[in-house]
């Protein structure tokens, strides 16, 4: 991924089982359930976040926040890692303008209904209204 190149940061959430998938696991429903070539994010937030392997564009930062969004609430731990990487990246990817939740480029519940987007904008200052 070219620095010069990312644009944005898309937040996403994930309803598969459990509060811990593995990489594998996110995996397997990306290509069983969503029809994905592979995981289509470059974060994943469990209670802290960390790097996966297998993502599809270069032009922005996906981050999946695990869990189903539309049912419970983020942890206020997976919160403050999700804010913590997105101010570090925007250090990092100086052209990165702004964060979407994820049903605003497609046809999606992303980030979901319990999502504190007004907080998250707030918190990064780079957001635009959720959908």
């Amino acid at each position: 991924m070219d620095p010069e190149e990312v644009i944005a940061g898309v937040v996403h959430h994930h309803g598969v089982a459990g509060r811990d998938p593995s990489t594998a696991d996110l995996n397997r429903h990306a290509i069983e359930v969503k029809k994905y070539a592979r995981i289509g994010y470059h974060y994943v937030i469990l209670e802290l976040w960390a790097p996966i392997a297998g993502v599809n564009n270069d032009y922005t930062v996906g981050i999946c926040i695990n869990g189903n969004l539309e049912e419970e609430d983020i942890t206020e731990g997976q919160y403050e890692a999700l804010v913590l990487l997105c101010l570090w990246l925007q250090e990092e990817f100086q052209g990165m303008g702004v964060w979407y939740p994820h049903c605003e480029l497609e046809a999606a519940l992303c980030p979901g209904a319990n999502f504190p987007w007004e907080r998250f904008i707030r918190d990064l200052g780079r957001c635009p209204p959720i959908c």
